[in-house]
C-alpha cells in the first residue's frame, strides 16, 4: 500500500482538527501531528481495507495526547516546553516515497517555518521575532521548539549550512534612490547567492544544501531575479550574477602584490622623494605631519589625479536600469575578505570661486575616518580666510575638534589637516609629470597581477571582473604598507592620510 494515500486525507484531517481546537495555528499543528503519527506507524497496517478506520483511530489517539500536552503547555514556562519537546524523539525513515507527503505537510505549517528561518537565517532573537510577527514571545519560543522537532530530518543538514550561514556584506555601485541593498539583507538570500556563485543550482539543490524548504528558496529567487543578482541559465536553475570577493583574493594578494610592487619600489621611492621635497617648497599648511606621512599623501594625491584624469577622458557606462528606475549593480564581500581596492572618503563645498574638498585616502597603514561634513568644511573655510567663527558655527567647530580636523589654542582655531590653496594646488599639478613617467612601469605590473586575479572569479563573470579589476592605486597603497612593515617609513598610530584642497575639479582632483 502506497503511503501517498495519506495525501488524499489531509483536508479531511484538517477539518477534523479545526472542530477540536481553538485556533487555526492549533488546527494546523494537530493536523501535522496526526500525519506524522500516521507516517511513523504506517507499517503496522495489516489490512488495507481497514486503512480509513485505522487512520481515524490514530487521529483520535493523537487528539487525546495533544489535548493533554496542550493543557500542560498553557500552564508551563517556555523552558519547560523546550525540555518536553526535546525528550520526545521522532525517527523518520528517509525514503523518497515520503517526499510528496512531507511537502504537503510542510505547507500546513508556515507559522513554524517562518520562525525557523527568521531565527536561524536572519539570526533574530525570540523577542525580535515576536515584534516582527506581532505575536507573544512565549508563542515564538514554543513554535520554534515545535518547529525544530518537526524538522529533525532537515536539521542534520542545517547544522552544517543553515545554522552557520555565510555572511555577505552587500555593496551598491551606480545611481539610485533609497537603499537597494535592503532587498538582500536577509541571510537566506545571501546564502543562495553564495551557493549559486560558481555553479548553477536548482531550487531543490539549494533546498538540500541550505536545509530550508524549496518554496522558501523559490520566493527568494523571485526577488533575486527582480534585483538582477541572479540569472537563469535554464528554466530550473539560477546562477549568481554579481561579484563576490572572498578570502581567496587575499591569499593571492599576499603573494602577488608584494612581488609586483617590488618591481617598482625603488623607482617609486626616488620619484616620491623628489615630489615631496618640491611640494614642501610650495609652503603648504602641513598640520605638523611627519615627512613620511606627507610623502605618502603627496604620492597618493598624484596617482589620484592620474586616475581621475584617465577616467574623465572616457565615457562611463552606467549599469542596466533596475526596477526602481536607478542604474546600479551589486557586489558582495565575505566577512573574511580584507578590501585592498582603493576607495576614498570625500566631501566638498562650493565657494564663490572654487571648490574646497576634504579627501581621506583610506588605505593601510593609515586610519580610515569619514570625511568632514559640509558644515565642518564651512568652518575650515573661515579659518583659512581668517574670518570670525560666529555662534552658529560653534557646534560644527566642536565636532571638527572632536574629530581632530581642527585644533584649539585658547580662543584660536587652527587646521589639523594639510591644506593646499588654489595657487599651491595649481603649482603642485605642475610637478606631476615627473611622477607620471612611472605610470607605464606600474601598468605593466598591474597587468601581471590581473592575469591571475581574473582567474579567481567564475568564468561567466569575466566582463564584470574586467571593469572591477586591480588598479595602480591598489599597487601603490599596498606598497606603503610593505614599506611600513619593513621599517622604510614610519607612520604614527592613528595617523590619517587626508588633505584639504582648494581647486576647480568639483568632487575630484584633476
Amino acid at each position: 500500500m502506497d503511503t501517498n494515500v495519506l495525501v488524499k486525507y489531509i483536508d479531511k484531517i484538517l477539518s477534523f482538527s479545526r472542530r477540536r481546537t481553538y485556533s487555526k495555528d492549533e488546527a494546523e499543528e494537530l493536523t501535522q501531528e496526526i500525519l506524522f503519527q500516521a507516517v511513523k506507524n504506517f507499517s503496522l497496517i495489516n489490512n488495507p481495507d481497514k486503512f480509513e478506520a485505522w487512520l481515524w483511530g490514530v487521529a483520535n489517539n493523537t487528539l487525546k495526547s495533544y489535548q493533554r500536552t496542550r493543557g500542560k503547555d498553557r500552564e508551563c514556562s517556555s523552558e519547560d516546553i523546550d525540555a518536553q519537546i526535546y525528550n520526545d524523539e521522532y525517527e523518520f525513515e528517509q525514503d523518497e516515497i515520503f517526499e510528496t507527503l512531507r511537502k504537503s505537510i510542510a505547507q500546513l505549517s508556515a507559522c513554524y517555518r517562518d520562525i525557523i528561518v527568521l531565527h536561524y537565517y536572519d539570526n533574530l532573537t525570540s523577542r525580535e521575532i515576536a515584534e516582527k510577527l506581532n505575536i507573544p514571545e512565549g508563542t515564538v519560543r514554543y513554535r520554534l521548539s515545535i518547529g525544530r522537532n518537526k524538522l529533525k530530518k532537515e536539521i542534520n543538514t542545517m547544522q552544517e549550512t543553515a545554522l552557520k550561514p555565510v555572511k555577505l556584506n552587500m555593496y551598491t555601485n551606480g545611481s539610485y534612490a533609497g537603499t537597494p541593498w535592503m532587498y538582500l539583507n536577509d541571510a537566506l538570500a545571501q546564502n543562495i547567492l553564495y551557493q549559486a556563485y560558481r555553479q548553477e543550482r536548482s531550487a531543490e539543490e539549494l533546498s538540500k544544501i541550505l536545509g530550508v524548504p524549496a518554496y522558501y528558496i523559490e520566493d527568494r529567487i523571485e526577488m533575486l531575479l527582480k534585483c538582477g543578482t541572479v540569472t537563469q541559465p535554464t528554466q530550473n536553475t539560477v546562477l549568481t550574477d554579481i561579484l563576490i570577493y572572498d578570502e581567496s583574493i587575499n591569499k593571492y594578494d599576499d603573494v602577488m602584490l608584494p612581488e609586483c610592487f617590488g618591481a617598482i619600489s625603488d623607482e617609486l621611492w626616488g620619484r616620491m622623494t623628489k615630489l615631496t621635497a618640491k611640494t614642501l617648497e610650495l609652503g603648504i599648511q602641513t598640520a605638523n605631519k611627519t615627512y613620511d606621512e606627507l610623502a605618502c599623501l603627496f604620492c597618493t594625491m598624484a596617482f589620484d589625479c592620474f586616475y581621475n584624469k584617465q577616467n574623465s577622458n572616457g565615457e562611463w557606462t552606467p549599469p542596466p536600469e533596475k526596477f526602481d528606475g536607478g542604474n546600479w549593480e551589486f557586489s558582495a564581500r565575505t566577512d573574511g575578505y580584507i578590501n585592498i581596492s582603493p576607495y576614498n572618503n570625500r566631501n566638498w563645498i562650493d565657494t564663490e570661486k572654487h571648490t574646497i574638498g576634504h579627501i581621506v585616502y583610506a588605505h593601510d597603514p593609515f586610519a580610515r575616518p569619514n570625511a568632514m561634513r559640509k558644515n565642518e568644511l564651512k568652518v575650515c573655510e573661515k579659518i583659512m580666510r581668517g574670518e570670525r567663527i560666529d555662534d552658529s558655527d560653534k557646534e560644527f567647530a566642536a565636532t571638527a575638534i572632536k574629530d581632530r580636523f581642527i585644533k584649539k589654542f585658547g580662543d584660536a582655531l587652527e587646521l589639523n589637516v594639510p591644506y593646499f590653496s588654489i595657487e599651491q594646488y595649481e603649482r603642485f599639478k605642475d610637478l606631476l609629470p615627473g611622477m607620471e613617467e612611472i605610470v607605464p612601469m606600474c601598468q605593466k605590473q598591474v597587468k601581471k597581477y590581473a592575469e591571475g586575479y581574473k582567474k579567481l572569479f567564475p568564468a561567466h563573470l569575466k566582463s564584470k571582473v574586467d571593469s572591477a579589476g586591480i588598479t595602480i592605486m591598489c599597487l601603490v597603497r599596498k606598497g606603503f604598507n610593505e614599506w611600513e612593515k619593513s621599517g622604510k617609513i614610519k607612520i604614527p598610530p592613528e595617523s590619517v592620510c587626508d588633505v584639504l584642497v582648494e581647486h576647480d575639479g568639483g568632487m575630484f582632483l584633476i
